[in-house]
């Protein structure tokens, strides 16, 4: 904590409280009150600041633990799947894979990474670490405030003498506070935390920086974890961005002294967030920072009419911050395109006020001033100009609130002239932190399922498309299915246009037996999406057209899935079970060809119906599947020369020898180590009374399995042939030696004798 130049003040007891003589205490404590006590006995709290600060960590902790203590059980919500299901997040040491993600991301993505290889799937581990970020952040806050409310230009004030007690309950009031909900609750939202603590890291420690009296080796320290935090804020979340025009803030309003150092460290974070933002152009396309986006509403956002919409936005941010009374997953907000739209010119007259007090506040009420730019200013990154695809976001309120409680230290400044008014404000500052912590304890409630996120969501904006349909799609997880049915009703009276709606109706349909309803939900379906990115709906539909007997149907769907998506052996199976049960298995080559087509890798199912068909000695069916391989280049050498090897195979119980031989060829040219294609070579030449080339494979055979007793025999009958009597007999003679009732080798040696 950095040395402060009003530490008298800080420790002074209110006039009427702490002033009894030492022979009166006894007789003084039995009249003062509990509330009496409680008072008196943090005020002398206060005077040890080393106590102090661990009791405020104590109850912050304690405070947040015990309101958040349900979520420990919550299930995952919205964005969350991203982390566990993202390829990326699955090995913690691949830093660059996670960088690539996005690079501005990369200390909280980097923590999920490592959550991962650590939690797995368990949520309580997940909610603990976001818990405990928040205490983190909450201690940071007291200690920024006792910091700020310290400084120079509020020397002699009510809230400089006073300052510990109110640090304290600004803290404290910023851990319990409802609005905070979002980003404790929600395990995606850690990029909020996390941006939160470099961002109140590095004004924190240059505010120390800035009025610490200690020597400047120990002021070097400061200003370099100062700087230390501003880049480790550049890569959590963008709005750290913002972070100069709160140094410039601070600076102009409260911070007086050693003006040339202190604007020479503004100059350096601006280089340095400068630097940020030319790393940000480097890894994103500029482009994409302002394209135009489509919400879930079907509304196209643009950065125009985003920065026109966030006027309507800012006084609710205002409202729940004092009254947090409506919060909700997904505010119905409709985007505004022009200033003349339904509550924008509120919004502005607001804004404008909102500056016209905080100027006019600047020279007596410096924390109102400070307040109210820190608001606006830390907003800057997700409320201007930048289209995001939902214009309103509780969590992004998460900074701000430090700015919106230094008003209500301010308003506290007002109240407390008369020194006695400390109690009464105390008083409202409990009854403060009762009123959020109860709100804090049922939003939580709200935050442990999505269904029950959702119901929510759903009650307090009946006209969002959205919130409709997250809705109804919890329901109908919980086999709600009327619940659903209404849900998805309403999502389409809001949204005609929406297209996964039309895949639930299809289920929903399809459950209740009605499936020609279903099949037309799920051909809207289709028409309405892109069929690349969502295919799933052909293989509903096909499944449907099977089930009514509609089999053309049926098997144009499955091709245009399996077209997609040809690495589902589930789908492939149903479709190979249509042909076969339709008598058509001699057209599953079709299936096949589409499959190597979409998907060169996916060769296996393909391998599979050749080896099945082989074993079952349909021939011609195996040749068929055969040839879709044979064809696909992208097939590994030695498993293409496996395929060569059986197709050899089939040709020659087909009794095409020729074929067989160039196959044969082809399979021990692909790989020069099969020694059953090398074996199946010799045969098929032997066959052909091609007997130089059997010698040929026999001795690359040879070389492949050396003293193999199985060559003995091969060689005496391919010499016997080449008319090689003697070196026939050499190996025939060996064979016996080894295997002396070997029928072959005696029959041979007798011809070979007869000669």
């Amino acid at each position: 904590m950095a040395e402060e130049n009003n530490s008298n003040k800080d420790n002074q007891l209110p006039n009427n409280v702490g002033n009894e003589t030492p022979n009166e205490d006894n007789i003084e404590q039995a009249k003062l009150s509990a509330f009496d006590v409680f008072m008196k006995d943090l005020i002398i709290l206060t005077k040890d600041k080393r106590k102090f600060i661990i009791t405020t960590l104590i109850v912050i902790a304690g405070l947040s633990s015990l309101l958040y203590y349900s979520v420990l059980d919550n299930s995952k919500h919205f964005d969350d799947d991203f982390i566990f299901t993202n390829p990326g997040f699955q090995n913690p040491k691949d830093y660059l894979t996670i960088f690539k993600i996005n690079a501005f991301r990369f200390i909280p993505f980097y923590t999920f990474a490592q959550q991962l290889s650590i939690s797995g799937n368990h949520l309580s581990q997940y909610y603990v670490v976001n818990i405990a970020i928040h205490i983190i952040n909450s201690f940071l806050v007291f200690l920024l405030a006792y910091s700020l409310l310290g400084s120079p230009k509020l020397s002699g004030s009510k809230v400089s003498e006073y300052r510990a007690i109110l640090s304290m309950f600004l803290a404290i009031i910023f851990a319990v506070h409802p609005i905070q909900t979002q980003a404790v609750s929600y395990i995606y939202q850690r990029l909020a935390l996390i941006g939160a603590f470099f961002y109140f890291s590095s004004i924190y420690f240059y505010v120390s920086y800035r009025m610490s009296e200690q020597k400047f080796k120990f002021k070097f320290w400061l200003l370099l974890l100062s700087i230390v935090s501003i880049v480790g804020g550049l890569f959590s979340k963008e709005n750290t961005f913002t972070l100069p025009g709160i140094f410039v803030l601070l600076e102009v309003s409260l911070l007086s002294k050693r003006k040339s150092v202190s604007f020479m460290f503004i100059v350096l974070s601006f280089i340095l967030v400068g630097i940020g933002v030319l790393l940000f152009f480097m890894f994103q396309i500029p482009e994409r920072v302002f394209y135009p986006q489509v919400n879930f509403d079907g509304e196209t956002i643009r950065s125009i009419n985003y920065f026109i919409t966030q006027f309507k936005v800012f006084p609710r941010y205002f409202l729940l911050m004092l009254f947090p009374f409506s919060q909700n997953i997904d505010h119905d907000i409709p985007i505004a395109n022009t200033f003349g739209d339904s509550g924008v010119m509120g919004g502005v007259i607001f804004f404008a006020v909102s500056l016209l007090i905080a100027l006019f506040a600047y020279k007596r009420y410096k924390l109102i001033f400070v307040g109210i730019l820190w608001i606006y200013i830390s907003m800057a990154v997700e409320s201007s100009f930048i289209p995001l695809a939902d214009v309103m976001n509780e969590h992004r309120l998460y900074i701000p609130l430090f700015g919106f409680l230094l008003i209500l230290v301010q308003l506290a400044d007002m109240y407390l002239q008369k020194d006695e008014n400390i109690r009464r404000l105390v008083i409202v500052c409990l009854i403060l932190c009762g009123i959020y912590s109860i709100k804090t304890l049922l939003r939580n409630t709200v935050w442990q399922s999505e269904y029950s996120l959702w119901a929510d969501a759903a009650k307090k904006s009946p006209n969002k498309a959205r919130a409709q349909f997250k809705f109804g799609i919890e329901a109908f997880d919980n086999k709600q299915p009327d619940i659903a049915l209404q849900a998805f009703n309403k999502t389409i009276k809001l949204y005609p246009k929406f297209p996964a709606v039309y895949s639930y109706l299809g289920a929903i349909n399809a459950q209740s037996g009605n499936y020609q309803q279903a099949i037309d939900y799920y051909g809207k379906y289709i028409d309405l999406t892109h069929r690349r990115s969502k295919p799933e709906g052909y293989l509903s539909r096909a499944r449907l057209y099977r089930a009514i007997n509609k089999m053309d149907s049926a098997k144009q769907d499955y091709k245009s899935y399996l077209s997609l998506v040809p690495t589902d052996n589930v789908a492939f199976g149903e479709a190979i079970g249509l042909y076969n049960l339709l008598g058509q298995s001699d057209s599953t080559e079709v299936l096949f060809k589409i499959i190597a087509k979409a998907d060169r890798n996916n060769y296996k199912p393909t391998m599979k119906m050749a080896v099945d068909n082989f074993n079952k000695k349909n021939y011609k069916q195996a040749l068929s599947y055969l040839n879709v391989l044979v064809d696909n280049d992208s097939i590994p050498a030695d498993t293409k020369s496996e395929i060569f090897n059986l197709r050899g195979t089939v040709f020659f119980y087909l009794n095409d020898k020729i074929s067989s031989s160039i196959d044969f060829e082809n399979a021990t040219s692909l790989n020069p180590k099969n020694l059953i294609a090398w074996r199946n070579k010799a045969m098929i030449h032997r066959e052909l009374g091609e007997y130089e080339l059997e010698k040929e494979a026999i001795d690359n055979m040879e070389q492949l399995v050396p003293g193999e007793t199985q060559l003995l025999i091969l060689k005496g009958r391919n010499y016997y042939h080449l008319h090689r009597y003697d070196e026939a007999k050499k190996h025939l003679n060996d064979l016996i030696k080894i295997e002396p009732h070997n029928k072959e080798a005696k029959e041979l040696l007798k011809k070979i004798n007869s000669k």
